[in-house]
């Protein structure tokens, strides 16, 4: 009887209190679950702390409660920082420059440096603006789908990882190489990863999936062009690219970008 009076209660009065001003069907059924037990109508106080418990629970779970299409904001504290180190040391000496570059005969004299800074500085400023403006634009493209500054920074350590190891242990021919290049395609390739796994979501953005697609395989043209002609570019800079940094910056972005793309989707479940 007393669990009856406790629902109707509920269904006349607090249930309108629930469900305006918590909107969260939980809230409701932990208190109709504590009128009856207690065996008294629900009152303002059992409503309002069942939506504070409900509402601590929503917050612990941050971006799990996030939908796939759910716009984010872009964290361009990662971007703003490698211009202004790539732009310092662009204008930097000759003897700085040579200290931070990745050279084979360093690496091997113990110097691990220049394994995260060669990719900072640049032959000289024509090459560090063309890399500053390529980073600019494809963070831009990818802004919606790289947005935190832990992500970025992953596409990168990655991006880093990726060119360093396949310079050293496949292309000993290498014995120099400076520039931000090899992190460029690290970035656009796990863009095009993040895009082309969208195909998992649901509901799934068929426009995303398509350029997506659409990109990777200019990107896979490109590289092709490339490793047929390594002096393709040479002659359209004026200086020479090592392009197998390319290759494999863009090998680690899709292997992290998938891997983005996977945890997202567990986060989502």
């Amino acid at each position: 009887m007393c669990g009856r009076k406790a629902n109707d209660a509920l269904s006349r009065t607090d249930v309108e209190i629930v469900t305006t001003s918590y909107t969260d069907d939980r809230a409701r059924d932990r208190a109709r679950a504590t009128a009856t037990a207690r065996g008294r109508p629900v009152k303002r106080r059992d409503a309002r702390r069942v939506h504070e418990v409900t509402t601590r629970e929503r917050r612990g779970r941050g971006n799990r409660t996030r939908g796939p299409t759910a716009p984010r904001v872009f964290a361009w504290s990662v971007v703003a920082s490698l211009v202004t180190i790539c732009s310092v040391l662009s204008f930097s000496g000759a003897s700085i420059r040579d200290a931070l570059a990745f050279t084979r005969d360093g690496i091997a004299a113990g110097r691990l440096w220049p394994l995260a800074t060669g990719h900072l500085v640049h032959l000289d400023a024509s090459h560090a603006a063309v890399d500053i403006a390529s980073l600019v634009l494809v963070a831009w493209i990818f802004s919606a789908d790289l947005a935190s500054s832990t992500e970025q920074v992953l596409v990168l350590a990655a991006g880093a990882v990726a060119v360093d190891a396949g310079l050293w242990f496949l292309h000993p021919e290498v014995a120099r190489y400076v520039g931000l290049s090899g992190l460029l395609h690290a970035w656009f390739a796990a863009g095009v990863a993040v895009w082309i796994a969208s195909v998992f979501d649901d509901p799934v953005d068929r426009r995303r999936v398509a350029w997506g697609v659409l990109l990777g395989i200019g990107l896979i043209v490109k590289l092709a062009l490339e490793a047929g002609d390594r002096s393709i570019w040479a002659a359209s800079f004026g200086w020479p690219v090592v392009t197998a940094a390319h290759r494999w910056g863009a090998a680690g972005g899709v292997l992290v970008g998938f891997a983005l793309a996977w945890h997202r989707r567990r986060a989502r479940a």
